[in-house]
């Protein structure tokens, strides 16, 4: 098969680099090696003007100041900024945001995070095995469990079957290569839990998913797909989980979920999955509501 020799996007940034070699990264495996690191500044006049290359090779890191993160490439870097446009007219690198915005004005500040640090990988040379990898880390951290479940009072996991749609739902959604235990159960040793209890009672449920080999829309779109019609759901997410709830919230508030220009910027990068999978979710949530 032969390498692709596409030309590499160049992204501009403002902050500080840092020494690679003093920066701990679980990603920093047999799988991938830490290239460049920068510190975001907060204002122009705080760091200097970084110009970053990033080929189809390469991935991105970005974490964010609530301590979640989010791991790409320059393709799928346009899930969190959908302004950025590396094939603007004018040539010049587009800026690399610090704010995660929502996609409308319905949504206040507090629902803004703000990008702390931005890191470069490349991927290691490995075999073809490396998504079968994936699949097995995967199945490992899910117990074998995709899909729906509800949580008892001991916070164990049992198939999904129905919730009482008149009254309020938690959904727990969790982050990247873990589960629901993986990432929420120590809530049940704490004070938080039994109050969740007392609110939702029957009505708390959990989103096992893949999130190594399918992205936060194919998430969604199966979530959506078992979750019952004219239900009302509350989200505690953590990390990448995050980007799936923020993608359900999206569809809630309006049926086309995304703005014309985002779908636009999809379509030029020839993202065609994604925009398929985002008519079927405008499909899918103009039947749920």
């Amino acid at each position: 098969m032969a390498k692709n020799t596409s030309a590499p996007a160049v992204i501009k940034l403002h902050g500080h680099k840092q020494e690679t070699r003093s920066i701990e990264s679980a990603l920093t495996d047999e799988y991938f090696v830490l290239e460049e690191a920068y510190a975001i500044s907060t204002t122009r006049a705080e760091g200097e003007e970084k110009l970053v290359s990033l080929s189809e090779e390469d991935y991105v890191q970005l974490i964010f100041d609530d301590a979640s993160t989010w791991f790409g490439n320059k393709n799928t870097l346009t899930e969190i900024f959908p302004q950025i446009n590396f094939k603007n007219r004018s040539g010049e690198a587009p800026e690399l945001p610090i704010l995660v915005q929502p996609d409308d004005n319905s949504r206040g500040v507090a629902s803004q995070v703000v990008l702390k640090f931005f890191r470069k990988f490349s991927k290691k040379a490995v075999n073809a095995g490396m998504v079968k990898i994936a699949e097995t880390i995967q199945k490992r951290s899910l117990e074998n469990r995709s899909g729906l479940y509800k949580i008892d009072e001991n916070f164990e996991l049992e198939k999904f079957k129905t919730i009482n749609v008149n009254s309020p739902v938690l959904l727990f959604i969790h982050g990247t290569a873990s589960s629901t235990k993986g990432s929420f159960a120590e809530l049940k040793s704490g004070t938080i839990w039994p109050e969740l209890q007392k609110t939702y009672k029957d009505n708390i449920i959990a989103f096992e998913h893949e999130t190594l080999t399918k992205s936060p829309l194919l998430n969604v779109l199966e979530l959506m797909q078992q979750l019952p019609k004219d239900c009302k759901v509350d989200i505690i997410s953590h990390s990448r989980g995050g980007l799936v709830g923020d993608l359900i919230v999206r569809f809630a508030e309006s049926n086309k979920g995304f703005l014309d220009a985002s779908i636009d910027l999809l379509s030029e990068e020839k993202r065609s999955d994604d925009i398929r999978q985002i008519e079927a979710l405008q499909k899918l949530s103009a039947i749920k509501k």
